[in-house]
């Protein structure tokens, strides 16, 4: 008698996508919508396999947050400095032209620390409330603070602030706009893969609020949250390529 197919949520360390008498392949499921997952581009996403829509779905989300975040930071920025321009003018302190180019590196100091601590409010951004999306501890899932924010983005801070240091001590920062494309293209490739660098550091990942609890954005039980090793099946409770105890 054939086999029936199985699903099987797949991970990078899981076996193929066939049977193994190779009769029939299995019906590949994706653990976020449940859908079939169709084709053969595989859609990683925090080491688990799900459909091109769920993953293309959510990588637009990443990348809308982060848009919105970055213009509102920008526009705070630029409403606070032509805010003091123009006090300034009103209350004749000496305006020049010159003195206010001076202060354009605190502006953009301003500027770091919004995009420093802008997922500090219990893992949300402007941006990420409005897209659904939030930033969490990658083992407890707990929302992260104002701390876990700047060692988050402590990358993007560090390229910002090397930008700073080259606008307020050089009088030629003519390559910083293509500099700040090719970062930005960078940063848009790691939202797609899920985790970036900053996670890395502070140990979080960004998880699609509405399935919080599915995987692959709570693996807890099913991989190992310090080195990535595949649980499932493990009943010991501790995983055998670390040693940590399972989650």
């Amino acid at each position: 008698m054939q086999p029936k197919p199985t699903e099987n949520h797949n991970t990078e360390s899981a076996p193929g996508n066939t049977e193994q008498n190779g009769s029939k392949p299995l019906i590949r499921t994706c653990p976020i919508c449940s859908e079939e997952i169709k084709g053969k581009t595989r859609h990683v996403l925090y080491k688990v396999e799900v459909c091109g829509s769920c993953y293309y779905g959510f990588a637009s989300n990443r990348h809308l947050a982060f848009a919105i975040d970055f213009l509102a930071s920008l526009f705070i920025t630029v409403s606070l400095a032509l805010a003091f321009t123009r006090l300034c003018r009103l209350c004749d302190i000496g305006y020049t032209g010159r003195s206010v180019y001076n202060l354009a590196p605190y502006y953009h100091l301003l500027f770091v620390s919004l995009i420093a601590f802008r997922d500090g409010i219990r893992g949300h951004s402007p941006g990420k409330f409005l897209m659904g999306v939030q930033v969490v501890s990658k083992n407890t899932l707990i929302p992260i603070g104002l701390g876990g924010s700047f060692v988050r983005n402590s990358p993007i801070k560090g390229f910002l602030l090397a930008t700073f240091f080259i606008i307020a001590y050089t009088a030629n920062g003519e390559y910083m706009n293509v500099a700040f494309l090719f970062f930005l293209l960078f940063l848009a490739y790691m939202l797609h893969k899920g985790p970036r660098l900053g996670d890395g550091l502070a140990g979080t990942k960004v998880i699609w609020k509405k399935h919080r609890f599915q995987i692959p954005f709570d693996q807890r039980g099913l991989l190992c949250g310090a080195c990535g090793y595949n649980l499932t099946g493990n009943v010991s409770g501790v995983c055998p390529e670390c040693g940590t105890e399972a989650i």
